[in-house]
């Protein structure tokens, strides 16, 4: 961050302020008929600063009001409203404004239109404002200040400042810059543009084999990322035997264990096994825990278990404890043994991985249930529950018959009042985009954890304050729990929201609520690299498709930032999968996240069920989407509605 509020800022940034704020929330006050001269001032405070009251009078007034505070809030719009002096303005900006935090600076600097001001003053507006714009508007600035300047000085200085933005800009692509000019097509999703590139590196001599290497890694990945899965494909294949005809055996058989994972995603077995064939017969030995781990997977999904067990057993005897395999192949094996019955194997198995596992502990306790050691099970069950916000920590109380108990809460006060009177204006008249800058300018010191995250919650910064938390040593968030943070982590973000916007009468709030915090931790502005959008990431075909069969108000992906689009769009959805799977948590949840044919496949595929079934899902990424969603339904539930028996029947 560009700089620390000094002391005495700090001071008058807090002292001066509305002595305390109103009881009456701002939304209430808006609706209300006869107001005191204070709270007509509010309203045209908050009026300014969303920019529907764009006149120097009205700022004045409030500046000279002495009901009115956190009077810093208003210096951007002083300053661009009321048509400062040259002196003035440039006096400021030379003598206080390094001193204001960041989020002040940008304000204040964004607002400013340099044009009415006197060729001095306008050069250094723009020179401050190049610490606050992005690379594209960068050189345009430049050459404004390059034509304000007079003095020989000036010009070398401004000069001195093109230089530096033209060798950041590309303009003649070389072997020195070319994976830079790339990296920039990539980032804009320009792939087919940055291909060209990586294609020149891939056959150019001048080149070394690391750069090539990289180029082509680049060049399969951009198809993943356009979800080009054929192409993704065939790339893979034409480096495999290009780093075979050019003798990288090495790379050629790291590569060769991901065409033949590719292969086996996409069903396409024979071609998959012809791959792992040749690395069994031509690779070294320490390839051959990967090969076997793979060959054994493969037979699983054609439920050919003796060709499993075999292929497993053999990984293992390749496979050491140290191996990043091991823990896997462990688990397979004991997995495998549970599968065919055998529960005295499968604890055997499961017994060999000393480090206290969950899933292990976890399924080490089913099996003896499954051989009706009834004791056994229940201690191992309830030293699970000692984690009673975990996965399995939860789910163990299905099988010892208990409730999990409520979860209570921070006493959050209606208004929250920091220290420093900005930051509470700024929440209070849901300015959270300020509040946010506040926050980042470091106001808090970061050892002061439970003053942090109350700024986090009240800015609505759900997302930083998650992230926060998960930051934090095993024993402070053990403490902050005990104390009843858990509305830190699990955030009852944009409650009204969700109660008032779920469009389904199937779909539970505390399903929203879980999704949302799963998929963009609450953040409203959340857009991921499969380009999903918004607190629930919805793509925006799904949401098209939806908009129009509900009547809902969407035109733009943009609209699915704003929360009340998104979650009428996303219940809806869950409404049709809740629907569709008959109310089985499992399906919907998995679908949303890998979609319904993928789903559909593994059904067909699978003939486990419920937490079994969970543990067999293929991709690793929905397998622990799954249990995540899951954790997070039963900790809402309980911080919702209080004490939470889950059903018998929540995983069937």
């Amino acid at each position: 961050m560009k700089t620390i509020i000094p002391f005495l800022i700090l001071l008058f940034t807090s002292c001066s302020g509305f002595n305390h704020l109103p009881s009456l929330k701002f939304e209430k006050l808006n609706e209300k008929k006869d107001l005191s001269e204070l709270e007509k001032n509010i309203i045209l405070f908050s009026e300014i600063l969303e920019g529907k009251v764009k006149n120097c009078s009205s700022v004045e007034k409030l500046l000279d009001s002495e009901d009115v505070y956190a009077k810093s809030l208003l210096i951007p719009y002083e300053l661009s409203l009321c048509n400062w002096g040259d002196d003035k303005l440039y006096s400021f900006l030379t003598e206080k404004f390094d001193s204001l935090p960041y989020w002040q600076q940008r304000e204040i600097i964004l607002s400013l239109e340099s044009d009415k001001y006197q060729t001095s003053v306008r050069r250094l507006i723009n020179i401050k404002k190049l610490d606050f714009i992005n690379f594209e508007k960068r050189e345009s600035i430049i050459q404004d200040i390059l034509k304000l300047s007079a003095s020989p000085k000036e010009i070398m200085e401004a000069k001195s400042l093109m230089e530096e933005t033209s060798r950041d800009k590309v303009k003649v692509v070389t072997r020195f810059n070319i994976f830079s000019v790339a990296e920039e097509l990539y980032r804009k999703r320009e792939f087919e543009k940055a291909r060209e590139y990586y294609d020149i590196v891939i056959e150019d001599k001048y080149f070394s084999m690391d750069e090539k290497v990289k180029a082509w890694n680049k060049k399969r990945f951009s198809y993943k990322q356009e979800r080009e899965k054929r192409k993704y494909l065939k790339v893979t294949h034409e480096f495999f035997n290009y780093l075979k005809e050019n003798r990288e055996y090495s790379l050629h058989y790291d590569i060769g264990i991901k065409l033949a994972r590719i292969y086996w995603t996409m069903d396409e077995f024979n071609k998959a096994l012809q791959v792992l064939d040749y690395l069994e017969n031509n690779a070294p030995n320490e390839y051959k825990e990967m090969v076997y781990f793979y060959k054994a997977g493969i037979a699983n999904d054609q439920k050919d278990r003796e060709q499993n067990l075999m292929h497993l057993n053999k990984a293992f005897n390749y496979s050491s404890v140290s191996s990043k395999l091991f823990e896997k192949i462990i688990w397979k094996l004991g997995w495998a043994s549970y599968k065919e019955k055998d529960f005295k194997k499968a604890i055997e198995w499961f017994d060999k991985v000393d480090n206290n596992k969950s899933k292990f502990l976890f399924w080490k306790a089913v099996s003896y249930k499954k051989m009706s050691l009834n004791e056994e099970a229940n201690k191992i069950f309830r030293d699970l529950q000692e984690d009673d916000l975990s996965f399995y920590g939860q789910v163990s109380t299905i099988f010892t018959n208990e409730t999990l108990p409520r979860m209570d809460l921070h006493k959050v006060e209606h208004v929250f009042m920091s220290q420093y009177r900005d930051f509470d204006w700024a929440v209070y008249l849901g300015r959270y985009d300020i509040a946010k800058e506040i926050i980042n300018s470091r106001i808090i010191n970061e050892e002061e954890h439970d003053e942090l995250f109350k700024y986090y919650i009240a800015a609505n910064d759900y997302k930083g304050s998650i992230l926060s938390f998960y930051k934090l040593d095993k024993e402070l968030k053990e403490d902050l729990l005990e104390e009843g943070a858990i509305n830190y982590v699990y955030p009852l973000a944009y409650l009204e929201e969700f109660r008032k916007y779920n469009q389904s009468d199937v779909v539970p709030l505390e399903f929203l609520l879980s999704i949302a915090r799963q998929e963009s931790a609450f953040d409203r502005t959340a857009r991921s690299p499969a380009d999903a959008f918004g607190l629930l990431q919805v793509i925006p075909s799904q949401a098209k498709r939806l908009a129009k069969k509900y009547d809902i108000n969407y035109h733009h992906f943009e609209d699915l930032y704003n929360p009340e689009i998104v979650i009428k769009i996303a219940s809806r959805l869950q409404d049709e999968l809740f629907k569709k799977f008959s109310g089985n948590k499992i399906d919907i949840i998995a679908s949303y996240n890998a979609g319904e044919n993928a789903l559909i496949k593994w059904r067909n595929r699978i003939e486990l069920e419920g937490l079994e079934f969970i543990e067999e899902i293929p991709y690793r990424e929905t397998r622990k989407y799954v249990k995540l969603v899951s954790r997070n339904f039963f900790i809402y539930k309980r911080m919702i509605e209080g004490d939470y028996k889950i059903p018998d029947d929540f995983f069937r």
